[in-house]
């Protein structure tokens, strides 16, 4: 299916991705009129198998979570999530 935008692909046509990390990853502002974010809060990137930051920039960030992660209030509460990594090898940085 072809959608008029970018904004209703990510809503109807790509519900496996958040809608904030489509819009980013097509190069469109969020609905809020300014560049995807994320929300600060953070989430377990099993790949790296570190807690990163929802944001788009530098470490602690991770890049935007997915729609299925689960946001932490702090790392601290997200490390508890992976407790076999230690101490500040925990927070990605």
């Amino acid at each position: 299916q072809i959608y008029d935008t970018a904004k209703e692909c990510c809503t109807s046509g790509i519900f496996w991705l958040s809608k904030d990390t489509c819009l980013a990853s097509s190069d469109v502002i969020s609905d809020s009129g300014t560049e995807a974010t994320g929300s600060n809060k953070f989430y377990v990137d099993w790949v790296k198998g570190q807690c990163v930051k929802d944001c788009i920039g530098p470490a602690p960030c991770g890049g935007l979570a997915q729609s299925w992660d689960p946001l932490y209030d702090s790392g601290t509460i997200c490390c508890t999530r992976i407790p076999h990594v230690l101490g500040d090898e925990c927070i990605f940085s």
